[in-house]
């Protein structure tokens, strides 16, 4: 997953450099399409469906793998629960913080360019290593946030439950964490940070420095959702978690598509700073949003409906004890 960070790190100055050449703009749509479809045909050569069937993965490697996945995986087929999921306070929670992740991250990703060179007044060479930079932030913050995630889990410090809500957003128990630095920690975590951070953006525009550094801040807090609702999905049910990923993320992709739509029914003068502000308010609310229901109603437990029969019954048990707190 934070590949992606790394690509729009790498993409976003290629743009600018690419739309200043003799090729002009229509050079970034042509060379933006060449890689995908370089890439693809690169997945379709080295992709496998699993560890055992890959043609160049170590032994080592791919028994590691498989002993992480033998409590998940199954080469049994069972029914989907339809009506359960679509019926699962849990998930429905978890779109929720979905809709706000698409709906900001679309923002950011598309009208950031726009809102540095209208407001910051930057060149479109200087735009795109600007726009650049919080994503290069990102990608490096998500390391760490993962791997201290993963300590807190490994140790049994923390509950699968409190490091997705710590991670996501605003929240902090009072009976696992008392340290007062990790207020700051919490603030800045994925959608609370970016939600808070995108509501800053518009008061302190004016400020260049200030408002690259908020920029910057929004898009790394985004970081911490590799570890928080972005696996949230494995957790609720490991035997449909795809058919809930794709469920949640068509939901989010659609938020996505609607977020600048609503950039061009709000901002009619590129250079109002005031309708900007409009922008970033109304995003940051629906963001934060999103993550007060997801710390209200979300969950980090397997839910009964991923044992469809009662033969599972024990497995469930099983998982249960295995997967720990």
């Amino acid at each position: 997953m934070n590949g992606a960070p790394l690509g729009i790190t790498l993409a976003m100055p290629l743009c600018g450099l690419l739309a200043q050449s003799s090729g002009g703009w229509p050079s970034v749509f042509y060379v933006s399409a060449s890689l995908g479809a370089a890439w693809s045909l690169l997945w379709a050569r080295i992709g496998a469906d699993s560890p055992a069937e890959h043609s160049s993965i170590s032994r080592d490697e791919k028994e590691f793998i498989e002993r992480s996945l033998a409590n998940t995986t199954s080469n049994k087929l069972y029914k989907t629960p339809w009506r359960k999921i679509f019926t699962s306070v849990p998930f429905w929670a978890l779109i929720a913080t979905h809709l706000g992740n698409g709906w900001s991250f679309s923002i950011l990703i598309t009208e950031t360019p726009s809102f540095i060179n209208s407001i910051l007044n930057f060149d479109i060479g200087a735009n795109g290593f600007l726009s650049a930079l919080p994503y290069l932030s990102m990608w490096i913050v998500a390391f760490p946030a993962c791997w201290v995630a993963d300590y807190l889990l490994k140790n049994k410090i923390a509950s699968n439950n409190f490091v997705r809500k710590f991670w996501t957003t605003i929240y902090i128990h009072r009976d696992i964490f008392n340290f007062r630095f990790l207020n700051f920690f919490v603030l800045f975590s994925a959608q609370g940070g970016r939600g808070f951070a995108l509501i800053l953006l518009g008061y302190i525009s004016y400020n260049t420095t200030a408002a690259i550094v908020t920029l910057t801040m929004a898009v790394t807090a985004s970081a911490f959702m590799f570890s928080g609702f972005h696996i949230n999905h494995l957790d609720l049910s490991p035997k449909f978690v795809g058919t809930l990923m794709g469920i949640a993320n068509g939901l989010e992709n659609i938020s996505a598509i609607i977020a600048p739509l609503t950039v061009g029914l709000f901002v009619k003068n590129q250079e109002s700073l005031e309708e900007w502000r409009f922008v970033f308010l109304i995003t940051g609310f629906v963001t934060i949003f999103g993550n007060i229901i997801f710390v209200l109603f979300g969950s980090a437990k397997i839910q009964l409906w991923n044992f469809p029969t009662e033969d599972n019954e024990k497995q469930r048990i099983s998982y249960t004890e295995n997967k720990g707190p």
